[in-house]
């Protein structure tokens, strides 16, 4: 009860941190690719710089977030936080400075501390584990982190359109600006969630026991199995869905923009009803969101008619927003409070490098089975569905 109102600092952090994710894919590619921008660059760099900057902040942030996660647990998650924060701050303001003055390296060197910092995710599910009174609590506050995830996803599309043309620096100004406010909210209401213990080592050392002691859990290992086929071909998907709408389906800008949105409210909608309602489920529910996710999938990469196509990823988007948060879930049941931060970490790191490898391969099967895309990702959910059912809930590493 001590630390219900720690819950707004943590929600506000995530939304802050997935927005900066969300808006590279609406900005990058055109700022970079597009020729009457300030960046001096020759055509043929073009294509190469802007998968580079896409590509960055997921690399970056698999190295950052398990870091973030095991000091969180020995020095605590506010000065991590306060730590993290103040990196993305930065990362998001040399951004703005680098789209203002037309400075390409600065803008890599923005997005890659950006993407460093960006463990709060990590930070966010070891804190709500630490409130967590129970297993159904659990599920209610991931639930509720992932709603914020929805929001922050619908503000970072509205912000690109709206201000993109007009400034493309100013989204990245407003990020850091809500950073600064989360930074004195954290000060003012967050309360350390975790127990500090005095006298704990920390090193490199330490760090490879952790992986080997986590990567010996037989049920661990599957979840992060799962959760790598998930992110491998979720974020691919969604990112992909413009492109489709335009080219196959005829769509208007305005159009595929009301889509995206209305994808990221039924993102929130569906986890804020589970997070009323988490009494009402239970993580075996996995296995069958993951098996509807991957057969919608292939539905909508078959179906040529733009209504049931529509439909069919409307449902998978749902289907992806619960099996979302029922996977950190089962993830951080594996592991004992003492460490949340280094098991959840590994997961984030596991899901940057999947969004990694996902979104080159997206690249590179769409140049010839550009129809036929998602039919290859219902495939892989299914191999997550595979590794949902194998894993099973015991004592915690």
């Amino acid at each position: 009860m001590q630390h219900r109102r720690s819950i707004i600092p943590v929600l506000l952090t995530y939304f802050i941190d997935h927005f900066g994710f969300a808006i590279v894919f609406l900005l990058f590619g055109p700022l970079v690719l597009g020729q009457n921008f300030l960046f001096p660059l020759s055509g043929s760099e073009r294509p190469i710089l802007a998968i580079f900057a896409l590509l960055i902040f997921p690399l970056a942030q698999s190295v950052g977030a398990p870091i973030f996660g095991s000091i969180s647990d020995r020095i605590g998650r506010k000065k991590t936080f306060l730590i993290s924060i103040g990196g993305t701050i930065l990362g998001n303001a040399l951004m703005g400075f680098a789209l203002h003055q037309g400075i390409f390296s600065w803008l890599l060197v923005g997005r890659l501390l950006a993407g460093f910092f960006a463990g709060n995710l990590t930070l966010c599910l070891a804190s709500l584990a630490d409130m967590s009174q129970n297993q159904k609590h659990k599920v209610h506050n991931f639930s509720l982190l992932a709603a914020m995830g929805g929001l922050s996803y619908i503000c970072a599309i509205v912000s690109a359109d709206l201000f993109a043309k007009f400034s493309p620096s100013f989204p990245f100004w407003i990020a850091s600006t809500l950073g600064v406010i989360n930074i004195t909210l954290l000060l003012i209401f967050f309360q350390e969630t975790r127990k500090i213990e005095p006298c704990v080592p920390f090193g490199l050392l330490r760090i490879i026991r952790a992986f080997n002691r986590l990567f010996s859990c037989r049920q661990l290992n599957l979840l992060y199995l799962c959760f790598f086929f998930f992110m491998l071909t979720w974020v691919p998907a969604l990112q992909f869905i413009p492109q489709v709408l335009e080219q196959r389906f005829q769509f208007s800008d305005e159009n595929t923009f009301i889509f995206l949105v209305i994808l990221g409210l039924l993102w929130s909608a569906s986890n804020w009803l589970l997070s009323r309602y988490a009494p009402l489920f239970s993580s075996h529910i996995l296995f069958r969101l993951l098996l509807l996710l991957s057969c919608f999938l292939v539905l909508a990469g078959v179906l040529p008619n733009p209504p049931f196509f529509l439909f069919a990823f409307i449902v998978t988007n749902i289907s992806a927003a619960l099996a979302w948060t029922y996977l950190f879930v089962g993830i951080s049941n594996q592991a004992s409070l003492a460490i949340q931060g280094e098991v959840l970490g590994v997961s984030q790191a596991i899901g940057s490098i999947a969004v990694l490898l996902g979104l080159g391969l997206q690249h590179y099967l769409t140049s010839f089975f550009h129809d036929r895309y998602y039919i290859w990702s219902g495939g892989v959910i299914l191999l997550a569905t595979l590794a949902a059912g194998l894993a099973r809930i015991k004592k915690p590493v």
